[in-house]
């Protein structure tokens, strides 16, 4: 059943303690996908072309602003990992939006990787001294990262959450 491909991708995903927690709903995910602001892998396209098993998975969230998007949930099964799958999904959820500005918030190194490579910049207020005012009129409240309101040089540490921006 189509709802299966959405709760096992949900699982799996969960099971990475990668993601947060009140955006690990099926319905969630699906949403995002059905409203064309996410892109996805997987072998044997169903009729309604979700794969038979999801394998990546990215989406674009709205924000409470609505020039900007923020780049979530981005997922690579580990059997695809390392094959440019991650690079393809952010290439490609981008253009979904056409002329809007996006930005991801990220733990994992590879996510940072790949968002360098397309150009995105890790944030602090040394660089981006708006960003409290930026991050408000976005709605991200708690969720901003606390390294985004450094006043130094980005050091990235796989410990620490860090807000990425494309200018």
């Amino acid at each position: 059943m189509e709802e299966d491909r959405w709760a096992d991708l949900v699982r799996r995903m969960k099971e990475t303690g990668m993601f947060r927690e009140d955006r690990m709903d099926p319905r969630f995910v699906a949403s995002n996908y059905y409203a064309g602001r996410a892109v996805l892998r997987g072998p044997n396209p169903s009729r309604r072309g979700t794969p038979a098993r999801i394998e990546a998975y990215t989406a674009l969230v709205k924000t409470r602003d609505p020039n900007w998007f923020e780049i979530a949930l981005m997922y690579v099964d580990e059997k695809l990992q390392g094959n440019g799958v991650a690079k393809g999904l952010l290439t490609e959820v981008r253009t979904k939006k056409p002329g809007a500005k996006f930005f991801l918030i990220s733990r994992d190194p590879a996510v940072w990787a790949l968002a360098r490579g397309a150009g995105f910049d890790p944030v602090t207020k040394r660089f981006f001294p708006e960003v409290e005012d930026w991050a408000k009129r976005l709605g991200l409240g708690e969720w901003l990262p606390d390294t985004a309101l450094r006043d130094t040089v980005p050091r990235l540490n796989r410990e620490e959450r860090w807000l990425f921006r494309k200018k």
